[in-house]
């Protein structure tokens, strides 16, 4: 059982995949000392329930640009991330079909994501039968194909990306809940933990900031970390 450090700088609320890739990312960054607390294990939730597709090509720059970058990170996960960890990553492909009528907008995308970099291509329903013999194109106009795509173990993403946050010096805990967030002013200065509710109920469910830090003072009894002011690192 991992102990509850009294104080850190940066305290991640939740196992899933997402709180498992800040918990590697600011530990990698040297961030301070990062703490991640999970209710259950990690990947409980949503993330161990995901299909998990790496994928590069949406229909949203942003999105283009950060998907192409992950995907570029699953494919090489052992020179980027390190450690023993295993993403459980297959480089299957990405195909999306359109029909007649929206066909143009799958166009305009797919063009808009190759001018950001992303690796899709553009596909006729002749090319599609001929990638996949079993497939029905009488009703495809066209189709995307993302060659170097595919999909992950969501589970083993996530617990590979703690692993290395831990190894990097992060502190992982789990089955421990958050009941409280203490806050002065703007700031957050304190978290709460513990088996017991937060005054019988949800921190997030108090009806004012002075309750809120009045539920975190008693829950801080059970064990608290609390935070210093935020840290400073550079890119």
């Amino acid at each position: 059982m991992v102990d509850v450090p009294k104080t850190a700088d940066i305290v991640i609320v939740g196992g899933g995949v997402h709180g498992a890739s800040l918990a590697y990312h600011f530990a990698r960054k040297k961030a301070g000392r990062i703490v991640l607390i999970e209710k259950k294990f990690i990947a409980s939730g949503p993330t161990g329930r995901s299909t998990a597709l790496v994928r590069r090509f949406y229909a949203m720059d942003f999105f283009t640009r950060t998907a192409s970058a992950a995907a570029e990170m699953f494919r090489h996960w052992k020179d980027v991330v390190g450690g023993d960890g295993d993403p459980g990553f297959q480089q299957v492909g990405m195909l999306v079909l359109a029909g007649p009528d929206t066909a143009p907008y799958l166009r305009h995308n797919a063009l808009r994501a190759r001018e950001l970099g992303a690796g899709v291509a553009l596909l006729s329903p002749a090319e599609v039968k001929a990638l996949v013999p079993a497939a029905r194109v009488d009703d495809v106009a066209l189709a995307s194909y993302e060659a170097e795509s595919g999909y992950a173990d969501p589970s083993s993403t996530a617990n590979a990306l703690v692993n290395r946050a831990r190894d990097l010096g992060a502190t992982i805990i789990q089955y421990r809940r958050v009941d409280a967030i203490r806050i002065a002013g703007s700031r957050v200065i304190g978290v709460g933990s513990g088996p017991t509710g937060c005054c019988a109920r949800s921190a997030s469910r108090c009806r004012s900031r002075r309750h809120a830090t009045r539920c975190a003072s008693s829950a801080g009894r059970a064990g608290s970390a609390r935070t210093r002011r935020w840290p400073t690192w550079s890119r």
